[in-house]
């Protein structure tokens, strides 16, 4: 066979390939998430009123679930489902602190700041700094001692196990700043 023949056949045989082959994979849109869908996967706890997500939760303990291709915070899409789009720059926050919970009622907008303050308020913010910390390895005689000591920071630090930063941030007063 000629150069030219094989050539002819092996467009011949991509023209029939292309005609005849089975139609590709492709892949499904998902589910789009509705209120009645949203309500099917929800258990309604009766004291607390909370719609509970009980399929899939983030490593935070927030419902997510696809909806179509895309994954989302299931309190988002219940807000968004129930009141209308979220507007740039505001988060859904819980007025029952139930991460899980998709009820629009227990649902409000609010800035980052909103949601720390609601955190302090609601005293779910842990000090991580001065005495009120938990991790704190000095007392309050201890710092006072730091402060008047005379020697080097790193002498200072061996002797009350912190580091030699730990010891000068005191001496600075950059922290500890309750204890005078």
């Amino acid at each position: 066979i000629s150069e030219k023949r094989r050539a002819q056949k092996r467009a011949a045989f991509s023209r029939w390939r292309l005609k005849n082959r089975p139609p590709r994979y492709r892949k499904s849109e998902g589910v789009i998430l509705t209120k009645e869908l949203i309500l099917k996967h929800c258990l309604i706890n009766s004291q607390t009123k909370c719609w509970e997500w009980q399929r899939s939760r983030n490593g935070d303990g927030y419902g997510s679930a696809k909806d179509g291709k895309r994954g989302v915070r299931i309190h988002r899409r219940a807000w968004e489902l129930w009141n209308g789009e979220i507007p740039a720059g505001l988060s859904v926050l819980h007025h029952c602190d139930v991460t899980y919970c998709c009820n629009p009622e227990h649902l409000f907008l609010g800035t980052q700041a909103d949601n720390v303050r609601d955190c302090a308020r609601k005293g779910r913010i842990v000090t991580t700094h001065g005495l009120e910390s938990p991790w704190s390895r000095l007392t309050a005689q201890q710092v006072k001692e730091i402060r008047t000591m005379a020697g080097t920071r790193v002498s200072i630090a061996q002797k009350f196990g912190v580091s030699d930063n730990c010891v000068r941030k005191i001496q600075l007063g950059l922290t500890y700043k309750e204890v005078q």
